[in-house]
């Protein structure tokens, strides 16, 4: 089975959960037998270093917008015949259709993995109701959270599949020598006595980066916690020249080599999916405090490790975070969802949606 994913990776170089969803997918398909993988994305560098080093074949459809993507896509559909492509996220989305439209010879699958809806402007939510309408021509579709499939179910149509596939993570060791290497990791002297609380994500608008910045600095000015914001994006130069006591660290490729050194994180969006930072840390004993929002209540519903709080209620993440760090010693891990156990459920979605495509075309 011969698959390509299609991707819009983050800009400002930055690397995004998505972007790693479709990496760690792609990287794990290449294991099965019989299949072929390889990404058309507008790779950043850092994107295609991680690809190479994965040994994932990356399709450059960069130089323009979605018009550009979609021609060279459709010469990528001619040229590579995959038999299924997946696509991640609202730009993908676009280019993918385009290029179908424009490539009537092709006859292989086409799903979509939807990792999260942002509505939170007027251009976001009419990008929203387009992607309704191309899953119209959708094989399968693939939703990081149950709260995603009861909004996307209505606009599709009722034979085409809906399969909920979380977000899978890589787990670190988990030892004084990991948490030690990995504090070394993140710039944290070794006599640094203070837990590490973090901001781990894009610094973009639907993130609220201001509000866990907020949490962050009286954390580190009250001598509770070392913090940092680990992460990049248009918001950074503000947010940055206005952190006393936060270091920016930008974006750090290897998620294992820095998580066992934390002890929280904070995650307050307006919106998302199942986010991996909230799977990477609790995998590896450090607490969350998130906002109630997409699939967030279904990752952390049944462990101590997790407050959920409101949208913009800066005072109780703060609290939050307080409480969990008094409560260090009765931390225990999660298990999350192997990279192997994704990639198996949502290698069964195409060969489900193979099976109905043939039954379709037959005579």
């Amino acid at each position: 089975m011969r698959t390509l994913h299609v991707i819009m990776p983050q800009k400002h170089e930055g690397i995004g959960g998505a972007d790693m969803h479709v990496l760690d997918l792609a990287a794990q398909q290449l294991t099965i037998d019989d299949m072929e993988v390889a990404i058309a994305a507008r790779p950043s560098s850092r994107f295609r270093r991680l690809a190479r080093n994965s040994r994932v074949t990356v399709h450059n459809v960069s130089g323009g917008g979605t018009l550009f993507a979609a021609t060279s896509l459709s010469r990528i559909l001619k040229t590579y015949k995959p038999d299924v492509v997946h696509s991640h996220g609202y730009d993908a989305d676009y280019a993918t259709q385009l290029a179908l439209l424009v490539t009537p010879s092709w006859r292989g699958i086409t799903i979509y993995t939807q990792h999260g809806i942002v509505t939170d402007t007027l251009t976001n939510k009419l990008k929203t109701r387009l992607n309704y309408a191309v899953y119209k021509r959708a094989d399968g579709i693939i939703v990081v959270s149950e709260h995603l499939r009861t909004v996307v179910a209505p606009w599709t149509p009722p034979q085409v599949p809906i399969r909920f596939v979380p977000n899978a993570v890589r787990k670190g060791a988990i030892n004084n020598h990991a948490r030690r290497a990995a504090r070394e990791y993140l710039g944290v002297h070794t006599d640094d006595p203070l837990p590490i609380v973090a901001f781990v994500g894009r610094l973009s608008r639907e993130k609220r980066p201001e509000d866990a910045l907020m949490v962050l600095e009286r954390l580190g000015a009250e001598g509770r916690a070392t913090t940092l914001v680990v992460g990049d994006g248009p918001m950074r130069t503000k947010l940055e020249s206005s952190a006393q006591w936060t270091k920016f660290l930008g974006v750090l490729d290897d998620p294992t080599a820095f998580f066992p050194g934390l002890d929280g994180i904070l995650l307050l969006s307006d919106t998302e999916g199942t986010p991996r930072v909230i799977a990477e840390a609790m995998a590896h004993a450090a607490f969350v405090v998130a906002t109630d929002v997409g699939g967030c209540r279904s990752m952390v519903e049944s462990s101590n490790l997790a407050t959920l709080v409101e949208c913009g209620d800066v005072e109780s993440a703060y609290q939050a975070s307080c409480r969990h760090l008094s409560e260090e010693s009765t931390r225990e891990m999660s298990e999350p969802l192997t990279i192997e156990q994704m990639a198996s459920l949502v290698v069964s979605l195409y060969n489900q949606a193979q099976s109905a495509n043939r039954r379709l075309a037959s005579p």
